[in-house]
């Protein structure tokens, strides 16, 4: 797959394109992808997926959005989708401002743009006055395919970025995990932190992650972490650790059976599902109880 930056000079002939946020990459968006995939080749066409470096919502609500998957997670995702090409642009003040119409006649000028691909509640322009009923109508005037996928539902329920962040937040990784179709991860460097675990004979690989992903909610997971490519067996706890009196969400991860240093090293953590809050305990004998306690609990579950 060719990833390049729109207003690069490029020549790639006839697309189909898929069209939208595609944060988290869930069930639906692979559907979305899928079907642009089987349309441009039966059509003769170069498929491919436009994809803006920021999330819309962070310029259309002017605040800051935490996402399922930045931009790098997406181009790692995509890769093995059969997509022909990622066409990235940023999402600005004048991206957004622009017409429906507009939007199109971009596509069409810039990607060659002969098939869009988009979900039943795609919307795009100024505003979000476009929407697919919309995009029928241009499509006939301006001689281009809409290929419409109705929503996509994971045991009766409709697949939305929205649910999984909700999910995500009330700390049900493991339906969240469901619609994405893989556990929800995060990406960093071990950092020092503030060595609380180390001096309990615990020590935890402290994430320094990207701010602009969406946490799951505060509580100790089960899960895997990725070292070198390796997964390791893990316990996961996200939180303030008010054991501690800790003052920002910090994620630590307790590697079981591993004892590298691992310092400035980049990890994966992926969780798998929840197993309990995060408890304030009277003193660190308490908490190492309860530790130890959920070491097992981990282990019995594999």
């Amino acid at each position: 797959m060719r990833v390049f930056h729109v207003g690069e000079a490029y020549d790639l002939g006839a697309s189909a394109v898929a069209l939208g946020n595609f944060d988290g990459l869930h069930l639906a968006h692979r559907e979305i992808i899928r079907k642009c995939v089987e349309y441009a080749a039966k059509n003769g066409l170069r498929s491919g997926i436009l994809l803006f470096e920021n999330h819309t919502g962070t310029v259309t609500a002017h605040t800051e959005l935490k996402v399922l998957t930045t931009l790098p997670e997406k181009l790692e995702l995509l890769q093995d989708m059969g997509l022909d090409f990622a066409a990235v642009i940023p999402f600005d003040e004048s991206f957004r401002h622009m017409e429906p119409e507009g939007f199109i006649d971009f596509l069409q000028g810039r990607l060659a743009m002969r098939a869009a691909s988009v979900g039943y509640d795609y919307s795009f322009g100024y505003r979000a006055q476009g929407d697919v009923r919309l995009l029928q109508k241009l499509a006939a005037e301006k001689r281009f395919h809409v290929i419409e996928t109705p929503a996509v539902r994971y045991e009766g329920t409709i697949v939305s970025s929205t649910l999984v962040r909700d999910l995500l937040v009330q700390g049900n990784v493991r339906e969240a995990n469901a619609l994405l179709g893989r556990p929800y991860k995060l990406s960093g460097t071990v950092d020092a932190g503030l060595q609380n675990g180390r001096k309990m004979g615990l020590p935890t690989a402290n994430l320094s992650f990207d701010r602009q992903k969406l946490l799951p909610g505060d509580g100790v997971y089960k899960g895997r972490t990725y070292i070198r490519g390796a997964g390791h067996l893990s316990l996961i706890n996200v939180g303030k650790n008010p054991t501690f009196r800790a003052k920002k969400r910090t994620v630590e991860s307790f590697i079981l059976d591993f004892d590298e240093d691992i310092y400035d090293a980049g990890i994966t953590i992926a969780f798998d599902e929840k197993i309990r809050d995060e408890i304030r305990f009277e003193n660190q004998d308490q908490l190492k109880k309860q530790i130890h306690q959920d070491i097992n609990q981990v282990k019995g579950a594999i």
